[in-house]
C-alpha cells in the first residue's frame, strides 16, 4: 500500500506527464493524420489518413486528456476529428503500419463511430468483416 506522501509524488508525475502529453501528440500531426516517427517527413496538405490506428490512437488520447492539462494554445480538435472520419470511411484498405486488416478495423471503427453524427453504409460493412472472423 502507498502511503500518501508517495501517492503525491505519483500525483505529481501524472500531472508531469499530462502537461507534456498534447504539445508532444500534436508535434507528430501530420495533415489530418499523426507521423509514426518524429523524423518521417510531415504532409500537412495531405487531405487523406495514414497511418490509420496511429491516428486513431493519438486522437483518442487527446480526447482523453482532461482540459486543465491542454495547453492555452490547444487548438479545437473537433475539424481534425470529423475530418479523420469521413476520410477514414472512405480508405480502401484498412491496413495501417503491416498489421492486420481487422485489427485496424477493431482499433479505429470505435473512434470512427464516436465522432460521426449520422450512419455510413461504411461502418456496417466494417463491423461485418470484423464479426465475420468470429464466424471463421
Amino acid at each position: 500500500m502507498l502511503s500518501f506522501e508517495q501517492l503525491i509524488e505519483v500525483r505529481r508525475t501524472l500531472q508531469g506527464f499530462c502537461v507534456r502529453h498534447v504539445p508532444t501528440l500534436l508535434s507528430l500531426k501530420s495533415g489530418i493524420s499523426f507521423k509514426l516517427f518524429p523524423g518521417e517527413p510531415s504532409l500537412e496538405r495531405s487531405r487523406r489518413v495514414r497511418h490509420l490506428t496511429t491516428t486513431a490512437t493519438c486522437l483518442s488520447s487527446l480526447l482523453d486528456c482532461p482540459t486543465r492539462f491542454r495547453p492555452d494554445e490547444f487548438e479545437d480538435v473537433n475539424p481534425l476529428l470529423k475530418a479523420f472520419a469521413q476520410k477514414a470511411l472512405v480508405r480502401r484498405t484498412w491496413k495501417s503500419e503491416g498489421s492486420a486488416g481487422i485489427y485496424c478495423r477493431c482499433r479505429a471503427l470505435p473512434l470512427v463511430i464516436l465522432i460521426l453524427d449520422t450512419f455510413d453504409p461504411a461502418i456496417e460493412a466494417h463491423l461485418l468483416l470484423i464479426l465475420s472472423q468470429l464466424r471463421e
